[in-house]
């Protein structure tokens, strides 16, 4: 009997040690006579006064979380036996989140005792909560760089898209299953072509591609897509998995776009001058751009005059007006009007040899954070 003792003690110290390391208390209820019996950790996670009662224990529950415990407890009593709630809970120190459950005894048909185990999840529902907040933020920055991503498992064929990627494709979220033949059907005629042919290479390097395609949405409207995408390979090096992104840049594309054929434009009315237009970098003290008069004018060829970089100044213009070139960085930083134009007399020098007396008009056409002067841009007329 005092073996059976020891053991039977032995094993209760273990389990009270298990319920304090899992934050996890035990309860009886009588619900005869409204007391409650309970286990020493549970009378740690409670914090309530010695011989408090039913009602007492629900005082403590966060109020908005009542109707809900009183709900879960009526249900078991009277039809499932089973009782199972989460609810709030205020101590003296703070609130906690507890989860609850627990089972009815019936004795000839009445309930008379609820047993059952009240278990401390704060620290579970915090992480739960900043997991939920950490996704919500993710589906947020995915809107604002309408970027979405996407995976596709090669075993089972499943693809999986992102809320983001389902709307720029003009998709509702998760609004339907995705399949790589209803993705192709996406794509422009033109960038349809080798597609299956270049994801097929991507798996079988088992490396990383990155391009941009256009799509077709359901409403016809048109998209540009820069697509980076990736193959996860096993331990054993077999591909299992390709993951990647989507961005939506349709806005930015058809900016540069617009840029380019800006630059073009002005590249084109720059040629057609009879002045040499050129943009000097007063900090590298050489011309970074010059239009094709230099060529009609002087003989030189404009990328013959980018290669003299630092040197432009002593192979083009005349030594006597060195000087006057050096100082008119001086006389730009003292003028206070913007965009002021400036004039100055000199002399360059033709390829073949001979000189030419210039006009040049400058103006300043950027400066540092510092004021600095950084570039000018000017005109040579003959």
């Amino acid at each position: 009997m005092k073996s059976a003792s020891n053991t039977y003690g032995k094993e209760l110290e273990q389990l009270l040690e298990a319920q304090e390391v899992a934050e996890l208390g035990s309860f009886e209820w009588n619900l005869l006579t409204d007391d409650v019996r309970l286990s020493p950790q549970l009378d740690k996670i409670l914090n309530l006064k010695s011989g408090t009662k039913f009602p007492g224990f629900l005082q403590h529950v966060y109020p908005s979380d009542r109707a809900r415990v009183k709900e879960a407890i009526d249900n078991a009593i009277n039809d499932s036996g089973q009782y199972d709630c989460e609810f709030r809970y205020n101590t003296n120190a703070s609130e906690k989140v507890l989860w609850s459950k627990g089972r009815v005894i019936y004795e000839q048909g009445k309930a008379t005792v609820i047993r059952g185990t009240i278990m401390n999840v704060t620290d579970r529902h915090h992480m739960i909560h900043r997991l939920q907040r950490s996704q919500e933020l993710y589906k947020q920055a995915q809107a604002a760089t309408h970027i979405g991503n996407w995976s596709w498992e090669l075993v089972t064929d499943k693809i999986s898209w992102s809320d983001e990627l389902y709307r720029i494709f003009g998709l509702e979220p998760q609004s339907e299953t995705m399949s790589l033949e209803r993705f192709r059907n996406f794509l422009h005629r033109e960038d349809k072509e080798g597609s299956k042919e270049r994801l097929s290479n991507l798996v079988q390097s088992k490396g990383r591609q990155e391009y941009i395609n256009r799509i077709i949405l359901d409403n016809q409207e048109t998209k540009i897509v820069q697509v980076k995408r990736e193959v996860l390979s096993d331990e054993d090096g077999k591909p299992y998995k390709v993951i990647g992104t989507c961005q939506d840049i349709t806005e930015k594309q058809l900016l540069l776009e617009k840029l380019e054929r800006s630059e073009h434009f002005i590249k084109h009315i720059a040629d057609a001058s009879p002045t040499i237009l050129y943009l000097f970098d007063a900090l590298e003290g050489k011309i970074v751009y010059i239009n094709n008069e230099i060529t009609n004018i002087l003989g030189w060829l404009p990328e013959e005059i980018l290669n003299m970089g630092s040197r432009v100044i002593a192979e083009v213009y005349h030594p006597d007006d060195f000087r006057k070139i050096g100082e008119r960085l001086r006389q730009y930083k003292n003028e206070q009007r913007p965009r002021a134009l400036f004039h100055f007399e000199c002399r360059m020098r033709e390829k073949s040899g001979g000189w030419r007396w210039m006009l040049m008009r400058e103006t300043i056409y950027s400066t540092g954070s510092d004021q600095k002067i950084t570039e000018i841009l000017g005109a040579a007329l003959d």
